[in-house]
């Protein structure tokens, strides 16, 4: 007899030749109470293990109480053939091992996880529709029994409450959902322990044709997922147009839903500025005028969040987004609708500074003055907000064109910390920019030197023969070398005017459009850049006239700088 040493204990196992593994009377109440009613397990050798995997059944017809051969995961060999089987694999060592050994039908291993849950996960749908039709035939007697045997089967939970339906949405096998959808329609209503349900998971992962498997087969399935989302929520996040249509259609009670922070689909539809999913929500004939009064934890609706949304990519979306909901007569109530903190959507604007939701001020049902909790209305918190000056400037002289005056109602005056913080952010922001400026100022220089001196020195040199075109450009009537002449005279000049911005700069005392003369600056030595990479490539190409090839390689390498240089400064001036 063997003594071989378990795993993260200090007590011996006695194995015996025969592959038994028997524990010792004294260590057996240290064991879990699943481990005290199974006194003898067969360990699974290399051997066995692989014939599993492989499907070769013969080595297994000669041994006893198959369902106690198991890995230290407790798999057994149908949850390894089925693991390793690839897709449309023969079924039949699935029925030799379950007509010998029907207990491994249900049999779970350590995660709870049956062999339905592993033929779910990877999509095996001949052998799912066997283990189901074997879980029938338990009771041949009685077909009614067979079937409750089955779908019990088909509603056992693994460690995360997962069913077998859930493992094949979630690895996205429509055949295995349409046959677990047939056999038991009920498993739409379970959720696992993340709150999820098969409908929302197919949405949230974008899986749009088990969603309509699942709503075309189901008259109301469980729609809910975690933080109280539905799948109607999920399909907005998801931005999926269709899948949104299709729910709506079933379901367009989801869309008074709200999530933990009381959130309904069009409060997610109007922050993320989705400008189809607001007209959807919005022409839905009930409940969309419902959803958009309706608050959420901080007193939002879902005009505030529209006003409040502000990214860089938006492109005008968050604007429409915002229209489509004032275009409704019956939602015009909202313009002036505050928040728990008495913030209107003209303060969230303000709050954000977002230029492109600006517009809301000319119109005519907005109570521009209006004042929040705080006493403050909307150009007093544009004033307050930390951010760039140049955007913030532009912000606030549009509101004050609209007579709007800040600190009117404030009963405070600023303390000498908060004086002193605005001034040190203003220094740094000053700082930072006189560097660009310095580093702007020596590249424009460069540009206008190089360019001044090229104008003298032309490619292909001058004639100096005697007669009446001495001293002119050898290459004077080629196509090439005229154009050489105008880029470089044009990237000097504007070179030379961005010096001249910058001398204007330093002895401008007004520092309120510093930004924008140097944005003008920098705009024009950018384009004196462009205009002299042009010369150069035109000149160069006048000058290698000899070589057709040579001339058109040069060209190529030479303009391959404005790919560059279009990513470059369209980057620059998005931001």
């Amino acid at each position: 007899m063997q003594y071989r040493r378990k795993m993260g204990s200090s007590s011996l196992h006695k194995v015996k030749e025969d592959g038994k593994v028997v524990q010792p009377k004294e260590n057996q109440n240290a064991e879990d109470k699943t481990e005290q009613q199974t006194e003898i397990i067969t360990n699974m050798g290399q051997g066995l293990y692989w014939a599993a995997a492989r499907g070769d059944f013969s080595i297994f017809q000669d041994k006893d109480q198959l369902q106690n051969l198991l890995t230290p995961n407790k798999n057994t060999i149908l949850h390894i053939y089925i693991t390793t089987a690839e897709y449309l694999k023969p079924t039949t060592f699935v029925e030799s091992v379950l007509t010998k050994c029907p207990a491994l039908l249900m049999q779970p291993n350590k995660k709870n996880e049956t062999p339905l849950h592993i033929a779910a996960r990877y999509g095996h749908d001949s052998i799912l529709k066997m283990l189901i039709q074997h879980a029938k035939g338990l009771h041949p007697q009685n077909q009614e029994r067979g079937l409750e045997e089955a779908r019990r089967m088909m509603r056992m939970l693994n460690e995360n409450h997962d069913t077998a339906f859930h493992e094949a949405v979630r690895f996205h096998h429509l055949s295995v959902v349409q046959i677990l959808i047939e056999e038991d329609p009920n498993l739409v209503y379970l959720a696992n322990r993340e709150q999820e349900t098969p409908l929302y998971m197919a949405a949230e992962r974008g899986y749009s044709d088990i969603v309509f498997k699942i709503l075309d087969k189901c008259k109301s399935p469980n729609t809910g997922g975690p933080d109280g989302r539905n799948a109607l929520h999920a399909a907005t996040i998801r931005k999926d147009q269709e899948m949104i249509k299709k729910i709506l259609a079933k379901m367009g009670d989801l869309l008074k839903e709200t999530d933990r922070v009381g959130w309904n689909p069009l409060h997610h539809a109007a922050y993320m500025g989705y400008l189809p999913a607001v007209k959807l929500f919005l022409e839905l004939p009930i409940g969309s005028a419902e959803a958009a009064y309706m608050k959420d934890t901080e007193g939002n609706t879902a005009l505030h969040l529209a006003a409040a949304w502000d990214h860089e990519e938006s492109d005008g979306t968050t604007q429409r987004a915002m229209d489509a909901i004032l275009k409704r007569n019956a939602l015009k109530n909202l313009l002036n609708e505050k928040d728990n903190k008495g913030n209107t959507p003209l303060h969230h604007i303000a709050i954000s500074l977002n230029i492109d939701l600006v517009d809301l001020i000319d119109h005519s049902g907005v109570d521009r003055m209006a004042f929040n909790n705080q006493n403050q209305n909307a150009l007093d918190l544009a004033s307050a907000t930390k951010t760039q000056a140049a955007r913030k400037n532009q912000f606030i002289q549009r509101l004050q064109k609209k007579g709007l005056r800040s600190g009117t109602r404030l009963q405070h005056h600023p303390s000498n910390d908060d004086k002193e913080e605005e001034i040190e952010e203003d220094a740094s922001t000053l700082s930072e920019l006189d560097k660009a400026k310095d580093a702007n100022l020596i590249v424009a220089a460069l540009i206008a030197t190089v360019t001044f001196t090229a104008g003298f020195t032309v490619p292909g040199g001058f004639i100096s023969d005697k007669g009446p075109l001495q001293g002119t450009p050898i290459l004077g009537d080629s196509s090439a070398f005229k154009t050489f002449i105008i880029m470089d005279t044009l990237a000097m000049v504007l070179s030379s005017s961005a010096v001249s911005v910058h001398l204007f700069l330093r002895f401008r005392e007004d520092k309120s459009r510093l930004l924008w003369y140097f944005i003008l600056a920098f705009a024009l030595t950018a384009m004196g850049m462009a205009a002299m990479v042009l010369a150069f490539v035109t000149g160069t190409y006048a000058i290698l006239g000899y070589s057709r090839a040579l001339s058109i390689v040069a060209c190529v390498v030479g303009l391959s700088f404005f790919i560059l240089f279009y990513k470059l400064l369209t980057n620059f001036f998005s931001s």
